[in-house]
């Protein structure tokens, strides 16, 4: 688990990339934003045929952003697939979501400390992504360096 302020920023590049959700749950009177995603795992210049299915959870309280992020290999006995419904996500993910109690952290970092650039910076990426997800295609061609 992560705690950081504002991660708004992530969600949004993650879900411009084809995270999909969220899917909203509540534990503990907290409510977490549920996103899914499968990614394929890389060694050198090589994708593997091994896939990995990710469980990003997200909850906000007192300015903080929580993040707790699961991932499971397709090499798994467990039930996994990119619903909240899947065993992976009943017998193991949910029950660490109940479990959790969220504390203020005093110390949690800005988004942009944690991603190593400015405030401004993140500012323009956060914008450029918003253009994007809007379909604007000079916003697109800017993310991907072009």
């Amino acid at each position: 688990m992560s705690t950081v302020k504002n991660a708004s920023f992530l969600v949004d590049l993650y879900t411009l990339q084809g995270m999909k959700g969220p899917e909203h749950r509540t534990y503990n009177d907290q409510q977490w934003d549920i996103y899914t995603a499968q990614g394929a795992t890389q060694i050198g210049n090589e994708t593997s045929n091994k896939t990995l299915q990710v469980f990003m959870c997200v909850a906000n309280k007192n300015n903080q952003t929580y993040l707790v992020y699961v991932i499971f290999n397709n090499e798994t006995n467990i039930k996994v697939s990119d619903s909240v419904f899947c065993d992976a996500f009943k017998d193991y993910v949910e029950p660490l979501l109940e479990s959790m109690t969220l504390k203020h952290n005093d110390d949690a970092p800005s988004l942009s400390s944690l991603l190593g650039i400015d405030d401004n910076t993140l500012n323009q990426q956060a914008a450029l992504i918003k253009e994007a997800k809007k379909g604007n295609q000079t916003g697109i061609q800017a993310l991907a360096g072009g």
